[in-house]
C-alpha cells in the first residue's frame, strides 16, 4: 500500500475471496484505538453486488 491505494491484490483473488476469506483492509488511525473494545463490521448492502464498503464500529 502506497498514500492508502492498494498496489496488488493478488492474494485477494488467488486465495482468500476463492476459499470464502472475507477481508478487512485500509483501516485508518488503528493508532488512536484503544486496546481492548467490541469491534463491529457492518455491511452495506449493494443489489446485485459480490463485495461493498463496510462501516467499521468500535466499542470501547
Amino acid at each position: 500500500m502506497v498514500n492508502g491505494e492498494i498496489l496488488s491484490a493478488l492474494g485477494h483473488v488467488e486465495y482468500f475471496l476463492p476459499n470464502q476469506i472475507l477481508i478487512m483492509e485500509g483501516f485508518s488511525r488503528m493508532n488512536q484505538a484503544p486496546a481492548a473494545g467490541i469491534f463491529m463490521a457492518l455491511p452495506l448492502k449493494i443489489k446485485n453486488g459480490s463485495g461493498s464498503p463496510i462501516r467499521p464500529i468500535l466499542l470501547a
